[in-house]
């Protein structure tokens, strides 16, 4: 624990400077290499053994785990695994494991919430571990040819998990958790770990991003599909979820003065979206935190504990106002007309609703945390600086449906967002059992 403890204070030292932030990274990036255990190319002879034996045994079903520790990202495996289960070829599995709170503790959460939004939606799972986390699954005893693991923040999960302990005996399959646009020095996070290079299969949203994949990783073992959750969206725009009433989304992210980027709007603009729901009854407003900015607002000192819970009461009690945690999102994205954000794949996903969107940021640059395809992906979206700015977009374009970059925005998404007119669960799916009958 003192070592802990230690390593924690210095992780603190060093992200109070640019200098410490960027040698932090490096010194990262060093210790995953050296201490990970053996790559999958090493294991790689054994595994086309295996599957070699699999072609002659015409009776195996491809094993299929979906490793789940973030249910807010599920959406990205959802087509996947819903294409798998009609599936004569495959048997899939999802397996529920929480999540460490932090690389410094070995405390955990999140399975309960797992638990109980899988019951919910009445998808059958298995529980990596015991209640007092004494007790962990080992993966290699469900025999899986195939597991999908959600993110590549190799200590979100239990060491067994791990990317060189699942390649002694399978293959690992990637799908990003977030519609990246986002760039910068962490660029090298979603698209270069050892964890991506060690993947057998990347399946990427877009030629862009198998580009920046492929600066890392073995190119041949990415493949474009699209974005499973926009397989999502297409199902629930169909079932016409939307409501009579007007409503704004508002979302905002968890990096307030974070060691990568100072996104999070959060702390200029709640006090705005307070008076305009009292000020405005007749309008719904639906507050979407991403599911860390709460503990960052506490952990930065930005709020006390009890500062939050009076936010979070004084909002929950006006009568036109919600707070969002469904894990799948696109449910909201249905009901709402209009997005308000601060960062991240939100700014990308919800164009699909056609729906403006107002980016608000703390850049002088409109786009200076963004790469160079959320640059085009975004250039018709309304920006605002500050608070001022928003409320005259949120006058202009919500309240007086003055949305003058509609046409400009929806058909430069047509072309930006990569679309095969097929589901992209489905041409994952297919790619998975194609590589396995295989006689090569």
């Amino acid at each position: 624990m003192k070592i802990k403890k230690t390593l924690h204070q210095f992780n603190s030292v060093l992200d109070t400077t640019n200098i410490g932030r960027a040698a932090k990274k490096k010194l990262k990036y060093i210790f995953q290499d050296l201490l990970r255990e053996k790559p999958f190319w090493w294991n790689k002879i054994l595994l086309e053994n295996q599957r070699r034996k699999f072609c002659l045994d015409s009776g195996h079903r491809v094993k299929i785990v979906f490793l789940i520790h973030l249910p807010t990202s599920w959406t990205a495996l959802k087509s996947i695994y819903e294409a798998c289960v009609p599936n004569e070829k495959i048997d899939p599995i999802l397996v529920l494991t929480p999540r460490r709170q932090n690389r410094f503790t070995d405390k955990w959460e999140g399975l309960i919430e797992a638990q109980t939004y899988f019951d919910c939606i009445n998808i059958p799972y298995v529980v990596s571990c015991t209640k007092d986390y004494t007790e962990w699954l080992d993966l290699k005893a469900l025999k899986p040819d195939v597991v999908f693991i959600q993110t590549p923040y190799e200590d979100q999960r239990h060491p067994l998990y791990k990317i060189g302990k699942l390649s002694k005996f399978t293959r690992v399959c990637y799908v990003p958790y977030a519609f990246i646009l986002t760039a910068g020095t962490f660029e090298k996070d979603f698209y270069g770990t050892y964890f991506h290079r060690d993947c057998w299969r990347i399946f990427a949203e877009s030629e862009y991003h198998k580009g920046k994949f492929a600066q890392y990783c073995d190119e041949n073992r990415i493949i474009v599909t699209g974005y499973p959750k926009f397989d999502e969206y297409q199902e629930l725009k169909s079932s016409e979820m939307e409501t009579s009433s007007k409503t704004i989304l508002w979302a905002s992210h968890w990096t307030i003065q974070d060691e990568h980027f100072n996104a999070s709007t959060f702390l200029k603009n709640y006090k705005y979206f307070l008076r305009f729901a009292r000020e405005n009854a007749h309008i719904k407003l639906i507050f979407r935190p991403h599911p860390f900015l709460f503990r960052a607002l506490v952990e930065g000192k930005h709020f006390t504990e009890e500062q939050l819970n009076e936010f979070i009461k004084e909002w929950s009690d006006l009568p036109n106002t919600e707070i969002d945690k469904n894990p799948n999102y696109f449910e909201v994205f249905v009901r709402t007309d209009i997005l308000v954000t601060d960062n991240g794949s939100f700014l990308g996903e919800y164009l699909l609703t056609g729906k403006p969107i107002i980016y608000t940021h703390n850049y002088k640059s409109d786009s200076f945390n963004l790469n160079d395809y959320g640059v085009q992906l975004t250039k018709f979206h309304y920006v605002a600086r500050n608070v001022n700015q928003l409320e005259e977009l949120i006058n202009d374009i919500f309240l007086c449906g003055h949305d003058y970059l509609k046409e400009k925005r929806v058909e430069n998404s047509k072309n930006l967002i990569h679309s095969s007119g097929e589901k992209a669960g489905d041409l994952i799916v297919r790619n998975i059992i194609n590589e396995f009958l295989s006689k090569a």
